[in-house]
């Protein structure tokens, strides 16, 4: 009778024991699921992503940050950032990497090796981490290639700078409206716009025509209905505000 009870006993541990274990074959499950999910997040990101251990040292990289060193993941991981970085920039990165011990983020540029050949302008914007499971800090790395960007500024810079310089080209014909954007201007390099508002009778009336190298736009104006009409065949090229704000240069060329 005794061993019959502990028969029954193991029986139901047993059975316990096994469901515990569904359990946590399930949850494991759901674990490795989303770090699947997360990983393939981190491989649509549009912007480099490296997470580095606090000697620098590379341990995850995603596509976009392979694709800005131009090799192959596997020669990346387990090599030292700082490696990476331009010589003339080494002092800055460790400067900037510093402040991390009273900041839980900091952002700045250097220069860093692509392909063993050429540099590029990467902007990073840091923090480190300590990872729960191992009690270990880490150092995550978000990159961006800024080098279109500090030639642009480099350009600015110059005396004999041209606004038109590296610039799309927007053509619209005579009669077409053009399109206005709150966080835009237009310059035109060729033709003539014509700009026009709304009377309170429901009139349109001229408020301004546009030639060579002027620019406009609904941030230039304080009325409510503004429309822009091509004239003639035009050419015009559009600036960002976002551009304005951060380059004296451009503003001085456009504004006055």
């Amino acid at each position: 009778m005794e061993l019959g009870i502990v028969s029954e006993a193991l029986q139901l541990a047993t059975k316990e024991l096994a469901r515990q274990n569904e359990r946590l074959v399930s949850m494991q499950n759901k674990v490795e699921a989303e770090q699947k999910r997360y990983k393939s997040l981190l491989e649509l990101m549009p912007n480099g992503y490296l997470v580095t251990d606090v000697e620098y040292a590379i341990r995850e990289v995603n596509q976009a940050a392979t694709d800005l060193f131009d090799v192959e993941p596997q020669s990346l991981i387990g090599k030292s950032l700082i490696k990476l970085v331009h010589n003339d920039d080494r002092a800055l990165f460790q400067a900037k990497l510093s402040q991390l011990a009273q900041r839980s983020q900091i952002e700045f540029s250097v220069r860093l090796q692509r392909n063993h050949a050429s540099f590029f302008n990467a902007s990073l914007l840091v923090s480190s981490v300590r990872e729960p499971e191992t009690a270990s800090p880490t150092v995550r790395w978000l990159l961006q290639d800024i080098t279109e960007r500090k030639r642009a500024e480099v350009a600015l810079e110059s005396s004999n700078y041209d606004v038109l310089y590296d610039r799309t080209l927007h053509s619209f014909s005579k009669g077409e409206i053009i399109p206005l954007e709150p966080q835009q201007i237009w310059l035109v390099t060729q033709g003539a716009v014509k700009l026009t508002t709304m009377s309170d009778r429901g009139e349109e009336m001229l408020i301004g025509l546009i030639r060579d190298s002027m620019i406009f736009g609904p941030s230039l104006t304080a009325l409510q209905i503004y429309q822009a009409i091509a004239l003639s065949k035009v050419q015009l090229i559009s600036i960002p505000l976002t551009e304005l704000a951060h380059l004296p240069h451009l503003s001085q060329a456009l504004l006055p």
